[in-house]
């Protein structure tokens, strides 16, 4: 993927954000941000130069496979439900502990966050999804 893919992608992860934390997502000093990264195209080595003996090559060019813009829909789509899944995952995994002072934070069950998600029709973007289509990322087992 070239850079500005990449950034529309990144960009993408607030709407995945903002699917389970409310109206905080975006506002001043809120403090997320978002990288996307691409390890999909190796240039190639450069032309055979001793530096001494010859000039170097005048020009060279790399060949770059990208997604077609008109067709990266999938991949928003995918980027924001694998935020909202990641924050859903992070919310769920902490387990009971007890911290200063014998401070007891108790565990949020993943059965009572799945209840909530129903209840309020909030969770893997039922916002932007029409209700005959499913998701493309599938809930991770418990």
């Amino acid at each position: 993927m070239v850079p500005h893919q990449l950034q529309r992608i990144a960009q993408r992860s607030g709407m995945g954000l903002s699917q389970v934390s409310g109206h905080g997502v975006g506002r001043n000093f809120s403090g997320e941000f978002f990288m996307a990264l691409s390890t999909g195209n190796k240039p190639e080595l450069p032309a055979k130069w001793d530096g001494m003996t010859s000039l170097p090559p005048f020009l060279e060019t790399d060949n770059v496979e990208t997604v077609k813009s008109q067709l990266i829909d999938t991949l928003f789509m995918a980027t924001a439900e694998a935020t909202e899944e990641a924050v859903l995952n992070a919310m769920t995994s902490a387990e009971t502990m007890k911290g200063f002072r014998g401070v007891e934070t108790k565990a949020l069950p993943r059965d009572v966050v799945e209840d909530l998600l129903k209840r309020y029709r909030r969770g893997y973007m039922k916002d932007i999804l029409h209700p005959n289509q499913e998701s493309i990322v599938k809930p991770a087992s418990p």
